[in-house]
């Protein structure tokens, strides 16, 4: 049976009860504000990244970053097909993770939503997300 989430500060940990007994931990942390776009690189394609968020989270099974965000375009379209990169970064500043989606310039009809998951072992300090020509 899922227990009700116990949230403190940024943190929330979820728990539920197994066959054995045992309780399993989820803990999720808000990464949000450690996104940095590139906006001159936004400015080049004609596009905005918007309503980024990202969170970390840690499980018995896997530990992950999830990072969600809509590519917008004032013009209703774009001209070359996109890569858009999401980097994760340690305090060192060294790169730990990097995954990328495309966006399709002929089937974009202005806006697309992304989620993209990066497999990183403790939260990174710093996540870049911006664009490249496919």
């Amino acid at each position: 049976m899922l227990e009700p989430p116990q949230i403190s500060n940024q943190l929330v940990v979820l728990g539920n009860q197994e066959r054995g007994g045992d309780m399993s931990r989820s803990k999720t942390l808000d990464l949000s504000d450690r996104v940095e776009r590139m906006g001159a690189l936004e400015d080049r394609f004609g596009i905005t990244l918007e309503a980024m968020y990202a969170v970390f989270k840690e499980d018995e099974y896997a530990n992950e970053v999830r990072v969600n965000f809509d590519v917008v375009s004032p013009n209703g379209g774009i001209d070359t097909d996109l890569q858009i990169f999401v980097s994760a970064y340690n305090s060192s500043g060294q790169l730990i993770a990097t995954t990328y989606t495309y966006v399709d310039g002929d089937d974009f009809i202005g806006l697309e939503s992304c989620s993209e998951r990066l497999d990183c072992d403790e939260p990174p300090t710093k996540i870049r997300v911006y664009p490249k020509s496919n």
